[in-house]
Order: structure tokens, then sequence, then C-alpha cells
């Protein structure tokens, strides 16, 4: 095809440009309403998380926050849930978004539990669709990284002891013995609470 020039290659670039922000406007209108119903169908994807306390997180300070790409595969589950049109059109958007923020997590080692929960997602995306080397490549990734991080080493007990432990060491004058970590090759920060420990 010959390629545009003069008034009509403006003409294209100007519509592309209204595209991509029509896009992101209704990318942005539609969140809040899209978090509700992806949680009203989080179970159908295992994803189990103190709902307010996700919420009130996306408030937080950039280090605190959900990593982007968790955030990304949330509104895509989202979209598909919804059904409406208006919403399954965001879906490559969403999808892309988030495979690019799973991709600069994994190279800067950034809130890497976020990345294996995205990862989670996506892989159920991706078996829904239809796309199964795509749902399998991100539920490996899903897989090594829970490895990595030692979380296969948790037990529901251990919660327990973690406390107990804890407990003991405040009441105590001398030094008690900490409880020990989790064998992992990418050190975790000890969970802030019982919430936290169950997520």
């Amino acid at each position: 095809a010959a390629a545009l020039s003069g008034p009509t290659r403006v003409f294209a670039d100007f519509k592309l440009r209204v595209r991509a922000c029509a896009c992101a406007c209704v990318s942005a209108s539609a969140r809040p309403s899209s978090l509700d119903i992806f949680f009203q169908h989080r179970h159908q994807c295992a994803f189990d998380v103190h709902v307010g306390r996700f919420k009130a997180s996306l408030f937080h300070p950039t280090a605190r926050k959900p990593h982007p790409s968790l955030v990304d595969a949330v509104y895509l589950l989202a979209c598909y849930f919804s059904r409406a049109p208006a919403y399954t059109e965001l879906e490559p958007h969403f999808l892309k978004r988030s495979l690019r923020g799973i991709a600069d997590a994994l190279q800067h080692s950034d809130r890497i539990v976020h990345v294996l929960q995205a990862s989670c997602l996506l892989a159920v995306y991706f078996f829904w669709h239809g796309r199964t080397l795509e749902g399998y490549y991100h539920s490996s990734i899903a897989a090594r990284l829970a490895v990595g991080l030692g979380l296969h080493q948790i037990r529901h007990r251990d919660w327990f002891h973690h406390r107990a432990a804890a407990a003991a060491a405040a009441a105590s004058p001398y030094p008690q013995e900490a409880p020990a970590p989790l064998k992992a090759s990418v050190p975790l920060s000890p969970p802030v609470d019982e919430v936290e420990y169950a997520e």
C-alpha cells in the first residue's frame, strides 16, 4: 500500500491519538466499578485477599501500592467478567500493560509477590480463552516464583508459632531466638499481621 503523505497522513495520526486518548479516559473512568466487578468474582480466580485493604492500598505511596502489573491484571479480569462491550474492548489494553509490568518487575525484583499474583491471574485468563501455552507459561512463572520465595514451606500452624515466639520475645527481658526464616532464594519481609500472612 502507498505511504500516506500530506494532510492525509496528518489526519490519520490525529485519529490514532484521539483513539488512544479516548481509551485512556474510558480506562480511568471505568476503574472504580471494575474493581467491584472483579471482587464479586475473585474466588473464581482463587484471588483471596482482604478486599478493603487491597482497595485502600491503591492510594498508598508508590512503593507500598500493589505493583501495576497486578492492578492491570485485576482490571483485565474485571473487563472479562463484565461481558459488557465497553469493558471487553479494553481487555487488550490491560493485558498489554500487565505483561509489560511483569517483565519490568522481574527485571528490577520489584514487589515479587504481586508479580506472582499477577502471573496467576494472567494464567487463568489465558486458560479461559483457550490459550493453553500462554496459560502454562504464566502458571510456570508463578510456580517458580513461589518456590523461589519459599512460599511452599508455609504451613498454617507456622503463624501461631511465629506469633507465640514474638509475644514471648516481647515479654522476656532476655534475648529470645527468632522464628526460623523461610529458606528462600529471594527473602521476604516478615508479615505485619495475620491478614498479610494469610494472603
